[in-house]
């Protein structure tokens, strides 16, 4: 699927299809990098400390793969609730701002 389209239906599902094209690609990266925060912060908080130390070596994505195998981290699971809960957690947001205004 191309990023237009999931952009588009992105915007339509949390109510803001109505903003720029510039506007949605900015606010895309704001949600992109908190996406990848909360994922980290996930991560971070099922590991031991020993773990983080190994994990913050890795440099590739085969390295990452082989070490999430390894310690039966279900990385593809953990990225699916954080994104599912930036979502919820955004449309909520945006619902208590518009009736703010």
């Amino acid at each position: 699927m191309h990023k237009e389209i999931i952009l588009k239906k992105f915007f339509s599902d949390i109510g803001l299809d109505e903003i720029s094209p510039e506007e949605k690609e900015k606010l895309f990266e704001k949600i992109f990098s908190n996406l990848e925060n909360r994922i980290l912060l996930r991560l971070r908080s099922i590991m031991s400390d020993e773990e983080v130390s190994e994990w913050e070596k890795l440099n590739s994505d085969e390295e990452l793969d082989k070490f999430y195998k390894e310690k039966n981290i279900d990385i593809e699971a953990i990225a699916q609730e954080e994104a599912k809960n930036s979502r919820e957690q955004l449309i909520e947001n945006i619902a208590y701002i518009r009736g703010k205004i």
